[in-house]
């Protein structure tokens, strides 16, 4: 929550979206699903379809390639629900869960849920901790063998 000038707790308001959040990343509409997305809470969803890899800048400039997860939900409730950039801890997660074949992952649920993750900051040059998703398998269904 962010506060007024008096200390009570404020809602964060812009155009098109409304929520209670209070981190900074928040104040920047995404194309793409966002840890905030999730308001703490994990979200049942099916996997719909995987589109090919997207160009992305990363900070510093550097282009990176990543597959797009498109999902609907099934249970919980997602801010804005929008398609997930994989990177490669979710995607083994996946595999993990439903096999190597992502030809076989759409209609495959899988949980979303706020988690983080440690990354190094070349302004900084130090290790951060940054909120994140991560995926997980539905509660009803155990992780298959690991996918290297």
């Amino acid at each position: 929550r962010s506060r007024d000038d008096t200390g009570a707790a404020t809602k964060l308001q812009h155009e098109g979206w409304c929520g209670i959040i209070d981190h900074f990343e928040a104040l920047f509409p995404k194309k793409y699903l966002r840890w905030w997305n999730l308001q703490g809470q994990p979200a049942l969803v099916e996997i719909v379809r995987i589109e090919p890899p997207i160009e992305l800048t990363r900070p510093g400039g550097a282009k990176d390639f990543r597959p797009v997860l498109h999902y609907r939900v099934i249970k919980g409730h997602i801010d804005e629900p929008k398609p997930l950039v994989m990177n490669p801890t979710n995607a083994n997660s996946i595999a993990a869960i439903h096999g190597g074949k992502f030809s076989k992952w759409p209609g495959k649920q899988i949980v979303l849920f706020e988690s983080t993750t440690d990354v190094w900051d070349e302004v900084l040059k130090k290790k951060l901790t940054k909120p994140c998703v991560r995926i997980r398998a539905p509660m009803n269904q155990a992780a298959g063998p690991a996918v290297s």
